[in-house]
């Protein structure tokens, strides 16, 4: 083991020095060596600052991993530097690279490093590792040339590859009074409703999805691809679509598209956008970004949430003038698709949409056939009501169309009420239908008992109900039921009145929330994450001007 460099400062004429896990050493015997091109140093603190190497007129590359270094103002005036590896280090101070205009190679993984703007003028890299650092904001190295080979992963501000979703989606423009994107996505105004006199509004088209060749305004919601790729890939979409022709500015485009997910799933979604762009996932206003920029990738990523079954997602991006762009996608590890048109229906047999062959038609067979959407190996092969080898929205229907032909049995199920379907899935099942109606009795009977199905689905009062298990041990699901969208929460109280938690569940649609996959869920501990003592509890939920209280029991 090496504990001292002394012995080499007199060695002018040696090029390189590699160190490997030695104990803590003091670099100032280096300071002489001026012929020194490369220094390697793994695993052995550096006890010295950077001094000793800041003016040897020959050195190029430093390497010193876990050195525990922290300080590279040293390194300030270094300009004759090509490559900096300081992986493992304690360094979270950029500022003293900003003149280091010559570095090809600059890595510094594993260490504290926040602020990355001081890199935007290293034009010359070739490589730059950020890789588990405290990095929120990587925009400033947009500047940089993009032959740059940047690795960002584990930060907080990562972006992933995560796949663009191209669609089909449904679009439609609108007029923004002459405003630039920033300012019309602020400004407040549903421009749907605008242009359409209130006939057609956000809100309702974020909860409900769109319809193709539906009206709003003068306009008529459009089937259209969103590139993966280009600055302008909305424009060409709006061009390719007859929207509009050439280069529109001062407009709004909203893009609607159903997403099924098998499961319900926490993950991430990303967005890019040129200019300012705003997302709603089921009725709620997950993002907004009020801003005028350029994009031809992703800029941002927040979490989210697919719940089971359909889920209704709804862009907006606005453009002043300029490249109109916009990117979106769930995180890689998602597990999801989007609903492809369906080919027309030919098939109008009753019986064979009795799927489970009970005798009848009714939800149950409705489920059965949701579960093998987009299967290739199918749990029933009959399933696949009209035989054309796939299960999709036409099946759907058929099975929807067929249910008149038992008119009392298009009612609510057990099965439905206890969340095998939702007052969601419903609508999204009706959205896509719309879209593949070729105007044919079937499709105007299926269409009609679904929207009879959803009148089933929807409570006609607002409820808390009981809470299970009860006694429980630390956890319970709080179920209630809606009988319009609101904001929801829930308050839960100790015996003496003191708040111990509260839940807020955010803007809920209308339905049945009462499985584990949709109640509300209570881990048994308070704000701070504390379980709480045995005892009896009272939970309160709100929702809108509704408000009830109930008791649960915690036994330990």
């Amino acid at each position: 083991l090496i504990s001292d460099l002394s012995p080499i400062s007199g060695l002018i004429k040696l090029e390189r020095i590699w160190l490997h896990e030695n104990p803590p050493i003091d670099l100032a015997p280096l300071e002489g060596l001026i012929s020194l091109r490369t220094i390697n140093s793994w695993g052995t603190p550096i006890i010295s600052d950077l001094s000793p190497l800041a003016k040897l007129p020959k050195l190029q590359v430093i390497d010193i991993c876990g050195g525990e270094i922290s300080d590279l103002s040293p390194l300030a005036n270094a300009t004759g530097l090509k490559e900096l590896s300081f992986a493992g280090n304690e360094i979270w101070d950029l500022s003293p690279l900003v003149n280091l205009t010559g570095l090809t190679r600059l890595n510094l993984e594993n260490n504290e490093i926040e602020d990355v703007s001081p890199l935007a003028g290293l034009i010359n890299l070739t490589l730059l590792n950020l890789e588990n650092n405290e990095i929120l904001d990587f925009s400033p190295l947009d500047a940089l040339p993009e032959s740059i080979h940047i690795i960002r992963h584990n930060n907080p501000g990562f972006t992933p590859a995560a796949p663009k979703i191209e669609g089909p989606w449904l679009w439609v423009i609108a007029p923004t009074d002459g405003m630039s994107g920033s300012d019309a996505a602020a400004s407040g105004k549903d421009f749907l409703a605008e242009v359409s006199g209130g006939e057609v509004t956000e809100l309702a088209i974020a909860t409900e999805g769109a319809a193709a060749g539906e009206p709003v305004g003068n306009k008529v919601w459009t089937v259209g691809e969103l590139s993966r790729r280009g600055g302008n890939n909305i424009n060409d979409m709006v061009n390719a679509t007859a929207l509009g022709l050439g280069d529109i500015n001062h407009h709004v485009a909203y893009g609607s598209i159903t997403v099924e997910s098998l499961s319900q799933q926490r993950t991430r979604m990303f967005v890019g956008s040129g200019d300012a762009v705003k997302v709603w996932l089921n009725g709620v206003l997950v993002h907004n970004e009020p801003v005028d920029r350029d994009a031809d990738d992703y800029q941002e990523s927040f979490p989210v949430t697919l719940e089971r079954g359909t889920n209704i997602l709804l862009v907006a991006v606005y453009e002043g003038e300029g490249w109109w762009s916009g990117f979106f996608g769930f995180d890689t590890n998602a597990e999801f698709t989007v609903y492809l048109p369906g080919p027309s229906l030919v098939l109008d047999t009753p019986r064979v949409a009795d799927i489970n062959e009970d005798g009848k038609v009714t939800i149950l067979d409705l489920i059965l056939v949701a579960r093998d959407f987009g299967n290739n190996k199918l749990a029933n092969p009959r399933t696949d009501v009209n035989g054309d080898g796939k299960v999709n929205i036409s099946d759907l229907t058929l099975v929807a169309q067929s249910m008149d032909a038992d008119a009392g049995n298009a009612g609510p199920s057990a099965v439905a009420m206890n969340g095998a379907i939702s007052p969601a899935v419903i609508r999204a099942w009706i959205l896509q239908a719309q879209i593949e109606s070729n105007g044919s009795l079937v499709f105007q009977q299926g269409i009609t008992n679904l929207r009879r199905l959803l009148e089933t689905l929807i409570p006609k009062q607002t409820a808390l109900l009981a809470n299970y298990p009860n006694p429980f041990n630390p956890e319970t699901w709080i179920p209630y039921q809606l009988a319009q969208a609101s904001d929801v929460q829930v308050h839960i109280y100790a015996a003496t009145g003191v708040l111990v938690r509260t839940l807020d569940l955010g803007h809920q649609a209308a339905g049945i929330y009462s499985d584990r996959s949709r109640a509300v869920y209570w881990d048994g501990e308070n704000e701070i994450g504390e379980p709480v003592a045995s005892g009896v509890y009272f939970y309160t939920l709100t929702a809108g001007d509704f408000t009830a209280t109930r008791k649960m029991l915690i036994r330990k």
